[in-house]
């Protein structure tokens, strides 16, 4: 699967042999390295001394998966609540010509994924609530805050 990805971003960046940005560049590199070291960390099954370790980390990860998935949940619970309670906030400030602050641009679809990452980056511990500070709800803001720090 691994040799698939590497080959096919090869083939990619060289097939229509146009002078890619480095950006683009930039990423394809990225992508070959993580997929080359998660080569290597597989690679590791074939000695006995970390093969035990490896196993270990992959059994792991597949125990927890019910327990990521409620995680998720709970991102998308506290994000959706957060993003009706901001989506008054955005019309505001739009009607009053203010800029708003948003991680991702301002998009359709966009404004969904912001409130998922700034309730991922609350169970972080990283709590930005500065754009918060002007909403008429700010109590539950707060809360739901408070909450989402709690449970996430």
């Amino acid at each position: 699967m691994t040799n698939y990805v590497l080959i096919f971003t090869i083939v990619y960046l060289h097939s229509s042999g146009a002078v890619y940005d480095v950006m683009v560049l930039t990423r394809a590199a990225s992508i070959g390295a993580f997929v080359m070291w998660l080569m290597v960390f597989s690679w590791m099954r074939l000695f006995a001394h970390t093969s035990f370790y490896v196993m270990m980390i992959t059994e792991a990860l597949y125990d927890i998966r019910y327990f990521l998935f409620m995680i998720l949940l709970c991102v998308c619970m506290f994000g959706n609540a957060m993003l009706i309670l901001d989506d008054k906030q955005i019309s505001m400030s739009e009607e009053s010509g203010e800029q708003y602050e948003m991680l991702v641009p301002v998009q359709t679809w966009w404004r969904f994924v912001d409130a998922m990452i700034n309730q991922y980056m609350i169970g972080l511990g990283t709590i930005d609530y500065s754009t918060y500070l002007s909403n008429k709800a700010l109590g539950l803001l707060w809360f739901y805050m408070i909450l989402a720090t709690i449970i996430t």
